[in-house]
Order: structure tokens, then sequence, then C-alpha cells
């Protein structure tokens, strides 16, 4: 028998609908509502499901019947039947326990027992306690309650509990004498320790205090520089060979390439960098001539230099200062020829009586209609521009121009 636990949703699968007439062809297509759904409570009166949806077929008869906090309030068996058309009916027993007995059989909890009789002897509620005595310990029968206590359990030192109890004093006094001595050596070890640690700290500064009283890197560093050269000038320190540098002069006042041999440093410089940064400070010169007509900020690099408005203007540009022969021999041929194939419908703010509206006429579609021709743009729906047209009857009319 499947357990319920009280007053919590479960979904069942009962089953399996059989075939009313052969009972064996499962029934996998009927239509169970809530009202086929009928639960008996604890042996009460037939009543529908609460919960609102019907069963679901899931796979050969078998169907799923939701059970929701209300169907499942009841403790003890609960009945669920279906009797459908068409089928044989069907149902199922189920025990509805309370939560902890549902939780500590199937989940985490445990169950709750009160005791009230152990062994035929009552126990007392109001102190918790079992009034029981003990016949058998370990398998052998318990002595008799006897002496200062009841009987000790195992091999007992003395005569009584009292007796024990004075033993343990006995040997604890013991193990605290021994304690107390071995503390007193380790004091004494640890006193003269610190006798000589203290020796050693008597020297250093009265008060020491915090981190930031050690000196600096820098502060030391200054103190080795500051150091008199004198006072170090061992044979192979460094004091000595800083004072024998010291004495050789001061090599920036050495004329190059002087006495030095080819290949040395002194002659390559004196020789090579002399003359080349003369001539450096020539072109720097002629470049700084031409990069004083610059503008004073001329951003970046690739950044282009914006003009001021109105800077170009025809006063701006002398007569004639762009000739035929300031322009490449095929100039006026590119110009003409960008001009001709440029895209009409890439132009913007036509005048009304400019060549890109005279051109128009000429290749985009144009329609008559009654005594108005219409130039339209290059989309050949939005009119460029209109004109009134005199008709003859007599003419042969042509009502619309639209090339391909």
């Amino acid at each position: 028998m499947i357990w319920l636990k009280q007053s919590t949703a479960r979904t069942l699968v009962i089953g399996p609908f059989l075939d009313s007439t052969d009972g064996v062809t499962p029934e996998t297509g009927l239509t169970i509502s809530q009202a086929d759904i009928r639960l008996s409570k604890n042996g009460g009166a037939f009543a529908q499901t609460n919960n609102a949806t019907g069963a679901t077929h899931m796979e050969n008869g078998y169907y799923s019947v939701p059970l929701d906090a209300t169907d499942t309030n009841t403790l003890g068996v609960l009945r669920v039947a279906v009797a459908e058309s068409g089928a044989l009916p069907v149902w199922q027993d189920l025990m509805v326990v309370p939560a902890n007995v549902w939780d500590s059989m199937f989940g985490a909890d445990l169950l709750d027992v009160s005791m009230v009789q152990i062994a035929g002897s009552a126990v007392d509620a109001a102190a918790a306690q079992l009034g029981v005595n003990v016949v058998n310990w370990k398998g052998a029968a318990a002595a008799a309650m006897t002496g200062d206590a009841y009987a000790r359990l195992g091999a007992p030192a003395g005569a009584s509990v009292s007796a024990d109890i004075a033993a343990v004093k006995s040997d604890t006094g013991s193990t605290l004498t021994a304690v107390d001595t071995e503390v007193a050596a380790i004091l004494a070890a640890v006193d003269t320790e610190v006798a000589a640690i203290k020796a050693k700290t008597d020297n250093l500064p009265a008060a020491p205090a915090a981190t930031g009283d050690i000196p600096s890197a820098a502060t030391i560093a200054d103190a080795v520089w500051d150091e008199a050269v004198a006072d170090h000038a061992g044979v192979g320190s460094t004091g000595a060979a800083l004072a024998a540098a010291g004495g050789s002069g001061d090599p920036w006042s050495t004329a190059l390439p002087g006495a030095y041999g080819a290949g040395t440093a002194g002659k390559i410089v004196g020789d090579y960098l002399n003359a080349p940064v003369g001539t450096i400070d020539t072109v720097v010169d002629a470049i700084k001539a031409k990069t004083d007509n610059l503008p004073a900020s001329p951003a970046a690099i690739g950044s282009a230099m914006t003009l001021a408005a109105g800077a170009v203007t025809a006063a701006a540009i002398a007569t004639d200062a762009i000739d035929a022969d300031a322009l490449a021999a095929d100039a006026a041929t590119e110009i003409a020829d960008a001009l001709l194939k440029r895209d009409m419908s890439a132009v913007s703010g036509e005048a009304a009586r400019s060549p890109l509206n005279a051109l128009r006429a000429l290749r985009n579609k144009a329609a008559i209609s009654g005594s108005t021709l219409t130039v339209y743009k290059e989309d050949d729906s939005t009119s460029a521009w209109t004109a009134a047209v005199a008709t003859d009857a007599a003419a042969d009319p042509i009502t619309s121009v639209d090339p391909a």
C-alpha cells in the first residue's frame, strides 16, 4: 500500500484501464474529468476530488491523477476510484499518515514516541525517569546494592567507592608534586634564557618604537655617497677606484678625437659626430622655415587642417593662378569624364533651371497629363519639374516617355 503524507499534494499513477468488453485492450483515449475521480477518506462517503484537473493518459492505459492538499487531509485509508464508460472500473487504496511519520520513514525526521511502561514498570512522566531495577549487567547478574553506594562495576581497588576516591587523591597528590618539580625546572631554564636575551636587548636604543624608525633606503644611500672617499682607500676597494677616477680630470673637457686610436669611442665620436651635427642643424633650420608658415596647432599626424570659413575666396586666388599649365595634360579629360559619368541620383540641392534638371528630361521618366508635362527625378516617382503643354488633337498623342 502506498503511503501519502497528510495534507500534501501528490500525483498518482492508476490503471491499467482495460476495455470493458474483452478486459484486455488498454483504453488510451478516456476523458476522465474531476467529477469522475471519486475519493473515500477513511471509510467516508465518496466525493469528487478537490483538484479541478482531471486525469491524463500516460501510456498503455495508465493515467496520472493529481491530488491536492485537501484531497489528502484525512488520516487513514484513502480510496481513489474511477468508473468510466467503456472501461473496467479502477481503484487504488492509499494510507495517509502524519507528516512526521512520513518524514521519518522517507525523509530525515525521527519518530516521536512517548514511553509509558517498560518490562511491566511504569515510567515517571513528571521526572522522565524509568522505574526499573538492573538485574543483569554485561551477561552477568548485577550485585545487590551494598556499602556506601550501589555495587560498583568492574574490579574495584578498594572495599568501597570512598576507598577508591582516597586512592585517587593519593595518586593525584604524587602526580601534582612531580608536575610542580618539572614546572619549577622549566621556569628556571626560561629565566636563564630571558636573562641572556635581555643582555642583548640592553644594547638596543631605549625606544626603537615602530618600523618607521628604521632608516629608509634613500637615507642609507645618502650616507654612503656622503662618506669621505679618503676613509675607504684600501687597495682594490671601491673607494680607491673612485679616488683614482676622480684624479683623472673632467672627461668632458678632453678634446676629441685627440690621441684616441682607430676603432675607439673617442675616435668615432670625434670624427663622425661634429660634422653631421652641423648638417642636421642646417636641415632643421630649413624645415623650421617651412613649418613656421603652418597653423600654431595642426593637431595630430594625419589630421586635416581646418580652414576658417571664407578662407578660400575668389579674391584669395590670384588671377590665372590656376591655368592650363597648372593642370596635368589629361586633367581636363578626367574632369569631363567624371562629370559625364556622375550618377544624377547622387546630386541634391539643384536649382530649378539647372543643367541637371535639363538632362532629366532626356534620361528620366516624363509624363503628360492633360496640359501638364511632369519630368521625374531618378526614382521615376518624385517630380523634378513641370511645364505647361499645348496639345493638338490632330497630332499623334504622346502620353509618356519612360527610358529603361
